[in-house]
């Protein structure tokens, strides 16, 4: 992984076998990114793709592998706790993916792995959210 700020922005450029989203804390933590919002693009080979079931409260996790090209990463960053008890950067990342066949295949993104190169852009924004449990939902949200 390389790291350039430029202003208010960090530009990530990750290589084979990063996983995105350790990539992105490791980043974030670096770099004292509290909050912000993050875009990318790149290609990926091994992905976790979840989506939210409100009745069970949880994430259906389904794993998927071959050529993809990372159309669209969209998300943000925030704090939240994590399993060692500190509140660290969170990233809270949703994922397209183009399959070879044309078709895209997507979700909430549980982890990724980088088999080209990822190019990702971290939005710094002043100040810091953080996340906590809402049991109700059943999801880590903003506490604003």
């Amino acid at each position: 992984m390389k790291i350039k700020k430029m202003g208010e922005k960090l530009f990530v450029k990750l290589e084979i076998g990063d996983e995105i989203g350790e990539s992105l804390k490791k980043a974030c933590i670096e770099h004292q990114v509290r909050a912000g919002s993050v875009s990318g693009i790149g290609a990926c080979d091994v992905v976790e793709l979840g989506y939210f079931e409100p009745e069970g409260k949880d994430y259906r996790v389904e794993k998927v592998e071959g050529n993809f090209e990372l159309l669209n990463l969209k998300g943000n960053i925030s704090m939240l706790k994590g399993k060692s008890g500190e509140v660290e950067p969170f990233a809270h990342l949703h994922i397209m993916l183009g399959k070879e066949d044309y078709s895209i295949i997507g979700g909430h993104m549980v982890s990724a792995r980088i088999s080209i190169t990822g190019e990702i852009v971290v939005d710094i924004a002043d100040g810091e959210i953080v996340r906590e449990r809402d049991e109700e939902k059943g999801v880590n949200l903003w506490r604003l």
